[in-house]
């Protein structure tokens, strides 16, 4: 058997050989290629869920503010409010506030005032245009 001959007949199995590791690699290389962007995009995830995370603790904390504020404002309106109770009683007169209604009697009249309702609305949503 003459070296021609021995690696004419070795080549067919070097060539498979080289098939196979060449598509080994291949996929090695596919699968570290989606290891990376798996492991990317859990970091982006990360990153938006800790931004999601900060705007909301900021939004609760502006709304507990203005919810404190609120608060606030009703009382002082409550204050008054007894105060102005208190005043009309000294003068004589009486004052009952009801859902809607408010009634003050004095001097032998009595008056009322009812609340007006106010319509609720709804806020108009834009059509989408394709």
């Amino acid at each position: 058997m003459t070296v021609n001959s021995f690696f004419s007949a070795l080549l067919p199995y070097i060539s498979t050989v080289l098939a196979i590791c060449i598509s080994i690699g291949g996929l090695w290389a596919v699968h570290q290629s989606h290891s990376r962007q798996a492991i990317e995009l859990a970091k982006q995830a990360g990153e938006i869920q800790e931004r999601v995370i900060t705007a909301q603790k900021t939004e609760n904390e502006t709304l507990e503010k203005r919810m404190l504020e609120c608060e606030k404002k009703i009382d002082h309106l409550e204050a008054m409010l007894e105060t102005t109770v208190k005043l009309l009683e000294e003068k004589g007169f009486t004052l009952t506030i009801g859902e809607d209604t408010v009634t003050l009697e004095g001097e032998g009249k009595v008056s009322n005032i009812r609340r007006k309702i106010r319509p609720v609305q709804k806020p108009v949503q834009k059509e989408k245009t394709p």
